[in-house]
């Protein structure tokens, strides 16, 4: 994809260049934009079936994530497997 763009850039700090990438296939250390302000690392992943925002179930992914860069937050985030994801560059 040659969607690659730059995010993230102050004056005091790096920019990081991001990419659309399709979740399948997901790799652990995988890292990826989970909000304007976190950069999350792949801990763990599961496809299945889940339930998605529209109140159906659809084959997904499971994504476990932990921030990078030394920040305490983590969590679970869904997504379709059709769904794309900003993946930092780097790791596409």
């Amino acid at each position: 994809m040659n969607d690659a763009h730059t995010d993230g850039g102050w004056i005091s700090g790096p920019s990081i260049t991001t990419e659309p990438a399709e979740t399948r296939p997901l790799r652990l250390g995988n890292h990826f934009i989970v909000d304007e302000q976190t950069i999350g690392e792949v801990v763990s992943f599961t496809y299945g079936s889940f339930w998605m925002d529209n109140g159906q179930r659809a084959p997904g992914v499971s994504i476990q994530w932990r921030a990078a860069g030394g920040h305490t937050s983590s969590g679970v985030i869904f997504r379709r497997v059709t769904d794309e994801i900003l993946k930092v560059a780097a790791d596409v």
